[in-house]
């Protein structure tokens, strides 16, 4: 029993588990197998002959000058937050992540900040705690979901759990069949007509202050230092431009010292905000040919502030098409274990194509953002990469495809 245990292959634990998560791994262990806890920095040493690892939650980088035999790296959540994906790509380590797991827990969320705005859940919180009782206060204006129409755009694993769980408090929920132009010009009309409230981009002010987010993450995980250029990937011209406003905002109080520039990346097929730069041109309507669906906007709703940001921080603008864009997305997968949805790895695929045109130097530093998990479309995925092996139980027959296929596997 001791020879076995000593030939047991390793597997690392690494971050902060409840006492529930972490007895039942420790309990469940698989023949062969053993784990060996390292929930701290200083238990890093314990993990010199792990090959594989479980973490939970943020973990100190320095833990790839620990690891020299790990193969394969199994994260506890959905994201990639704080791991260096360029220096374990270089190591050749793929990066599992659990995607979908928060999903019903988000969505909960979501529904919960309904009821919250729907009966001023805050508001009455408040002057609860300051000993007063507004009992009459909010007369007429608290309400209920049942009988409200709710807009799902983006039914991935967690749109699809809002959707349901809007439906059991009884909401109307709204699937609109069409692309993106039709369902925002829907949702204007609706707007028009019942006095909703209106969330859309280029109306809204709160959608571009949201994704100023990405660019004091950005700051925060590069500690304050800018890069020479900064990829997006293109639609409607939302993100870009509240990137570029996150920017000039960390810029003006002095957390950063320069700004980069910016690249924009659109598709081939759709590309209203990228010609009009290269053309010095107002914007025009533009038919919408690429499957990067997410960035298939003919008729952008933030165009104009998108312009002004690239040209603000005269920037670069890339179109890629849509082979490049499957190319990036299986380059990021097997680099850097990051599976992006092709719109949101267009970005990518523009820098990709500007390195290749002396562009870009092999001295600039470049950060390129991939906007949207690929499970939003797993169909092109596989029909770019190639459907997956489909064999009986039989041994000989899956050598004699790995050696149809030139498959070369570890004895």
């Amino acid at each position: 029993m001791k020879g076995r245990k000593n030939m047991a292959k390793k597997i690392g634990l690494v971050g902060i588990y409840f006492p529930g998560a972490y007895d039942a791994l420790h309990e469940n262990v698989p023949e062969g197998f053993e784990l060996v806890d390292a929930l701290s920095p200083e238990a890093y040493g314990n993990l010199a002959d792990c090959e594989y690892l479980i973490s939970r939650l943020d973990i100190d980088p320095d833990i790839i000058n620990h690891t020299p035999n790990v193969k394969f790296w199994q994260r506890w959540g959905a994201g990639f937050d704080h791991v260096d994906l360029k220096a374990w790509g270089e190591r050749g380590i793929p990066i599992a992540t659990c995607p979908g797991v928060n999903s019903g827990i988000v969505a909960e969320l979501a529904i919960m900040l309904m009821l919250a705005g729907y009966r001023n859940l805050l508001q009455i919180n408040r002057q609860l705690r300051a000993g007063h009782w507004p009992r009459t206060e909010y007369f007429g204006r608290s309400f209920m979901i049942k009988g409200k129409t709710v807009g799902v755009l983006g039914l991935g694993h967690i749109g699809k759990k809002v959707a349901a769980l809007a439906t059991a408090f009884g909401a109307n929920v709204i699937s609109v069949k069409g692309n993106y132009e039709e369902t925002f010009e829907l949702s204007k009309k609706a707007i028009d007509k019942w006095g909703w409230y209106n969330r859309n981009a280029a109306i809204n002010p709160y959608l571009s202050e949201g994704k100023k987010t990405v660019s004091i993450e950005i700051a925060e995980q590069l500690d304050w230092k800018m890069p020479d250029y900064l990829a997006i990937s293109v639609g409607d011209g939302c993100t870009i431009a509240g990137v570029w406003k996150g920017l000039k905002d960390l810029y003006a109080i002095g957390f950063i010292d320069k700004l980069p520039r910016l690249i924009s990346a659109q598709a081939e097929g759709c590309h209203p905000i990228n010609r009009a730069i290269a053309e010095n041109k107002p914007w025009e309507p533009m038919e919408e040919n690429t499957l990067a669906d997410s960035i298939a906007v003919g008729v952008p709703r933030n165009a104009d502030k998108a312009l002004m940001a690239i040209r603000e921080s005269n920037g670069i603008v890339v179109n890629v098409t849509d082979e490049e864009i499957m190319a990036a997305q299986k380059l990021l997968g097997t680099t850097c274990g990051v599976f992006g949805e092709p719109a949101g790895v267009t970005g990518t695929a523009g820098v990709k194509k500007l390195c290749e045109q002396g562009v870009l130097g092999e001295n600039d530093t470049v950060v390129s953002v991939v906007t949207g998990n690929g499970l939003k479309d797993v169909a092109n995925a596989i029909k770019f990469c190639g459907e997956p092996m489909s064999l009986p139980n039989d041994l000989d027959l899956l050598v004699e495809e790995f050696d149809k296929r030139g498959i070369k596997t570890e004895a």
